[in-house]
């Protein structure tokens, strides 16, 4: 691993949550997290005729690509350079894509929603709560 990402411990099965806190804010600290999460997506490539004015546009919009582009490989080389050599062996699929999707494959691979913690989600979304003393029949 990396000099630059040692205060990370590596992912293994059972680690998600702590890793998970630890890769976000390490990403936020070197402002990649937006990329990772989608909130900064990639710059939509322009189209134009191939007039002087418009060159400046299109030649504007390729320059942007291109640093989104290095934005989300260096993203994906902190995140793979956290991950343990089993994680790397079972995502392999996902280690040539975007980090969004990496991080989104290895979000899916530890995070298992189960019926409680769905209720329990629902119940915090709705925020229901019985009264104290208040029979469960008439909740």
């Amino acid at each position: 691993m990396s000099n630059s990402v040692t205060t990370i411990k590596q992912l293994k099965l059972g680690a998600f949550t702590d890793w998970d806190i630890d890769i976000r804010a390490y990403l936020q600290s070197k402002s990649l997290w937006r990329v990772v999460n989608g909130t900064k997506r990639k710059p939509v490539a322009v189209a134009l005729n191939a007039t002087s004015s418009n060159q400046d546009t299109v030649d504007a919009t390729e320059a942007a690509r291109d640093k989104w582009d290095d934005l989300d490989e260096k993203a994906v080389g902190i995140i793979v350079t956290s991950l343990s050599h089993g994680e790397r062996t079972a995502l392999q699929p996902h280690l040539t894509g975007s980090a969004a999707a990496l991080y989104t494959a290895i979000k899916a691979r530890h995070v298992q929603v189960k019926p409680l913690m769905r209720f329990n989600a629902y119940l915090e979304f709705l925020n229901i709560e019985r009264n104290a003393g208040e029979p469960l029949a008439e909740f």
